[in-house]
């Protein structure tokens, strides 16, 4: 049976529905395979974590042959290609934020598209606002103290100091840290953070990448890439709600409340969504796995 792979409908017999075809250019009627040998490379944006493993290359859509074309500089898309050292990176990331649009994390319009050899290639809208998140992201790694680089709490103190109004970044903080802990994004580090300026207002910067790094790299003994109160693993409620939420970002009790209720919210969804992904049978239990243990951490 087929299925779309950048709505998650079926599709059958067809390799893509009508609405994905659509939402990635108006003019598709359909979509040649794509070809990841052709990307030239992207790896060098800022914005792209250190930790991702595999070179990133620019995408557009050619209406006029139907089918997606890497490009030599900036595209509409970021492609992000299959490896043969890693298993199914692709459908990794396209999972991780389609999540997180669940949970209520603002996040660009991705999807994947299949290959020449029957794997697929995650595409990610590139924001208008790109540049200023590498601006931002290379302004935050240079002001930060060498002992502060790889806190919760220096990139706490950088959106109060940096955003036009920091208590709403923060609310987004607090659910984007929380939420990367579920779903095990453990190689997350301070450029995975980034800024965008519209008009007088800057605001912390919707995320280009989320993914389940226990997956990729394995267990590392640490459950989040920056330290939270001089830690990185065996965290429990306590300190996502007390110490993050109320006490380093002092956020509102409601605020905090919300984001708890957002996230149990998700839940359901998320378990359908991830059984309806493109995960082997085998990846969707070793990533429900990390979800339902680290839930029933926070005493939902």
């Amino acid at each position: 049976m087929s299925q779309c792979p950048i709505t998650y409908e079926t599709c059958s017999p067809e390799k893509y529905s009508a609405k994905g075809l659509k939402k990635l250019h108006r003019s598709l009627t359909h979509l040649a395979p794509f070809d990841p040998g052709s990307l030239t490379g992207a790896s060098a944006l800022p914005a792209i974590p250190q930790s991702w493993p595999v070179p990133i290359g620019y995408g557009a859509i050619n209406p006029k042959l139907q089918r997606m074309e890497a490009k030599a500089s900036k595209g509409a898309f970021l492609l992000f290609p299959p490896s043969r050292q890693h298993s199914q990176i692709p459908e990794n990331l396209d999972l991780c934020l389609r999540l997180a649009r669940v949970a209520g994390i603002e996040v660009p319009f991705h999807g994947m598209v299949h290959n020449i050899d029957g794997t697929l290639t995650t595409f990610v809208a590139i924001p208008k606002t790109l540049g200023d998140w590498a601006n931002a992201s290379l302004r935050q790694e240079e002001t930060a103290s060498p002992t502060s680089k790889s806190s919760v709490e220096a990139l706490a103190h950088w959106i109060q100091s940096e955003c036009t109004f920091p208590r709403i970044e923060k609310s987004k903080l607090f659910l984007r840290l929380l939420f990367s802990w579920l779903i095990g994004f453990e190689a997350q580090a301070l450029r995975d953070f980034n800024l965008q300026t519209d008009g007088p207002k800057t605001a912390l910067a919707p995320p280009l990448i989320l993914f389940n790094s226990q997956l990729l790299f394995g267990a590392t003994g640490k459950e989040i890439g920056l330290s939270l109160h001089n830690r990185q693993q065996d965290f429990d409620r306590s300190d996502w709600v007390t110490y993050l939420g109320s006490e380093l970002l002092d956020l509102p009790q409601e605020a905090v409340a919300f984001t708890l209720a957002q996230i149990k919210k998700s839940y359901g969804p998320w378990r359908a969504i991830v059984q309806d992904s493109f995960f082997s049978e085998e990846l969707k239990e070793q990533f429900l796995d990390v979800i339902v243990a680290r839930f029933s951490r926070l005493r939902f």
